[in-house]
C-alpha cells in the first residue's frame, strides 16, 4: 500500500511538472519524480523480499529526505515559479540544467543501490542479534558523563552563551544574528565542543533518570517528566537552522515511544505545536528581508517553497555548481580538499584558509558575501571528482544504514542517541554540504564518542578491581 502511494504521488508530481511548468530552465525537471517512481518501487520490492535487520528510525528518515529531494522539490520548484521569482546568483543555461538533471538522475539511482547494498551487508552482520535490543537504563552509568554535562554546560554558558542557548529570533535581523553567532564561534573550538556535547549528554542523563524512576515506581509522573525533558531539549535547539529543532523533536519522540509504552497523545501534539510555531517564527525572521517587514504567511509560504531548492540541493543549485567549476577550477586543488574538512575541525580551523573552500567559492560565484548558501554534496563531488561525482553521496548514505544498524544493537540510551544524531546528519546529505556533515562529525560525534568510551573504560576498571584480603599473624583475613 505504501509502495503504491509513493509511486502514485511521484507519478502525479511528474505529470504536474510536465504540464504546468512554463520555465525553459526546468523543462526536464519532471524526469526526477518519474525516475523516483520506478527506482523506489524496485528498491522497496527488493528489500521486502529479503530478510533484513529491523530497519529503524534512520532508514525511514533517510527515505523521507530522499522523497523530498526528488519528488517534493521539483513540485515546489514548478509551483513557486508562478508565484515568486527566486534564486541567488546567475541562472544556469538550459544545457547546464540538463546536465544537472542527468547527474541528479544517476545520483538518484546510486542512492537506492547504496541503501540496498548497505542493508544487505549489515543484515548479514546482525543476523545473530535480537531484532532490537531493549533499553537498559539501570545498566548505564551516568555519574561521570552527568558531571561532565553539568560542568561543560555551565562553563559554556558563562563564556559563550550563544553556543548553548536558543537563538533570539525576535530581535535584530537574520544577518545580524548569523554574524554574531559566527563571531562568537570563531576561535572558540573548545567551547564549540563543550556546547554541542553538553546538551546531548544532559538530555540523555535526564532521560535515563526518568526511565529508572518509572521502572521503579511505575508512576505516570515520570513519563510527564520525560516529556518535559524532550520539550525543553527541542526549545534549546531552536536556532536560525530549523532542521536542528526538527532533529531534536523527532529523536525525542522516538525515545519516548521506545522507553515508555503509554505515551499520551498530548506529548506529540505539544511537540508538533512547538515545532510548527518555532518553524513559522524562524521562517518569518529569516525571510524578513523578502517580506518587507510584514508577517504575511502567504508570501512567506511562497518564499519558503521557492527555497526548497536551496535547502534540498535542487537542480538549479547543482547547475550553478557545474558553472562554478568552470569558473574556479584553477583555484580548486588538493589544498581546497583538505581545507574543506580541516576547516570544520575546532582549533585546527583557526589555521585553515577559509577562502579556499568549496562553499566559499560557491557563495562568491553567487555574489554572497557571507557563506550562507549551502554547496550541494553532489556539486562538491563534481568539483573534486568530475568523472564520478557521487562519491560523497554514496559514503553518507552507507553511513546512514551503518548508524541505523548500530542503533538497534546497543542497549544504552547515550550511544543510541549519538548514532541517531550522526545518522540524521548523514541522511541530510540530500540538503547539507560536506562541510556541514563533517563539522558535526568533528565537533560532536568524535568528542562525544570518546567521552562515552572513556566513561565505559573507567566503569569497567572499577568493576574489575577486586579486594584481596590479607592475613595478619593468626587473625582472620581482613
Amino acid at each position: 500500500m505504501k509502495l503504491c502511494l509513493l509511486s502514485g504521488i511521484s507519478l502525479v508530481v511528474s505529470i504536474y511538472c510536465l504540464c504546468v511548468n512554463t520555465n525553459d530552465m526546468y523543462e526536464y525537471v519532471f524526469f526526477l519524480p518519474l525516475l523516483y517512481s520506478v527506482v523506489s518501487a524496485l528498491f522497496f520490492i527488493g528489500i521486502s523480499s529479503k530478510r533484513t535487520y529491523r530497519l529503524s528510525l534512520l532508514y525511514y528518515f533517510s527515505n523521507a529526505v530522499i522523497f523530498i529531494r526528488y519528488v517534493a522539490t521539483p513540485f515546489f520548484t514548478v509551483y513557486s515559479d508562478g508565484l515568486i521569482k527566486w534564486g541567488w546568483g546567475p541562472d544556469p543555461s538550459s544545457k547546464v540544467m540538463l546536465q544537472a538533471i542527468v547527474l541528479m538522475s544517476i545520483e538518484e539511482i546510486t542512492v537506492f543501490v547504496t541503501l540496498y547494498i548497505a542493508i544487505r551487508h549489515y543484515s548479514r552482520h546482525t543476523h545473530a542479534l535480537p531484532q532490537q535490543r531493549a533499553i537498559d537504563a539501570r545498566g548505564e552509568h551516568i555519574g561521570i558523563i552527568g558531571l561532565y554535562g553539568v560542568l561543560a554546560f555551565l562553563l559554556t554558558l558563562a563564556v559563550k552563551p550563544v553556543l548553548v542557548l536558543p537563538a533570539d529570533v525576535n530581535s535584530d535581523n537574520v544577518q545580524t544574528v548569523a554574524t554574531r553567532q559566527a563571531e562568537d564561534t570563531a576561535g572558540s573550538g573548545i567551547f564549540v565542543i563543550l556546547g554541542n556535547t553538553s546538551k546531548i549528554v544532559l538530555f540523555c542523563v535526564l532521560l535515563i533518570l526518568c526511565k529508572r524512576a518509572y521502572d521503579r515506581w511505575r508512576s505516570g509522573f515520570f513519563i510527564f517528566c520525560a516529556i518535559v525533558v524532550v520539550l525543553v531539549n527541542v526549545y534549546f535547539n531552536i536556532s536560525i537552522t530549523r532542521i536542528r529543532m526538527i532533529f531534536a523533536a523527532v529523536i525525542g519522540l522516538y525515545f519516548l515511544s521506545l522507553l515508555f509504552k503509554r505515551i499520551p497523545k498530548t506529548a506529540y501534539i505539544l511537540a508538533a505545536i512547538i515545532c510548527i510555531v518555532g518553524f513559522i517564527n524562524i521562517s518569518l525572521f529569516k525571510f524578513s528581508y523578502a517580506l518587507n517587514g510584514t508577517n504575511n504567511i502567504q508570501l512567506m509560504t511562497a518564499t519558503m517553497t521557492a527555497q526548497f531548492q536551496d535547502y534540498f540541493a535542487g537542480p538549479r543549485l547543482v547547475g550553478q555548481m557545474i558553472d562554478m567549476h568552470s569558473t574556479y577550477h584553477r583555484q580548486i586543488n588538493l589544498s581546497t580538499f583538505f581545507n574543506d574538512f580541516l576547516g570544520s575541525v575546532p582549533f585546527v580551523s583557526n589555521y585553515v584558509d577559509q577562502t579556499n573552500r568549496i562553499n566559499y567559492y560557491f557563495n562568491s560565484y553567487n555574489n554572497i558575501n557571507n557563506s550562507t548558501l549551502i554547496a550541494p554534496v553532489l556539486g562538491t563531488g563534481y568539483d573534486y571528482f568530475p568523472a564520478f561525482p557521487f562519491f560523497f553521496t554514496i559514503m553518507f548514505e552507507f553511513f546512514v544504514i551503518k548508524f541505523d544498524s548500530l542503533m538497534i544493537s546497543t542497549s544504552k540510551i547515550s550511544y543510541r542517541y549519538l548514532y541517531a544524531y550522526m545518522g540524521f546528519c548523514c541522511a541530510m546529505c540530500m540538503g547539507y554540504s560536506t562541510q556541514n556533515i563533517f563539522a558535526v562529525f568533528a565537533s560532536t560525534f568524535i568528542p562525544l564518542l570518546a567521552l562515552l568510551k572513556i566513561n565505559d573504560w573507567i566503569i569497567l576498571r572499577f568493576a574489575n578491581t577486586t579486594y584481596n584480603p590479607v592475613r595478619i599473624l593468626n587473625s582472620s583475613k581482613v
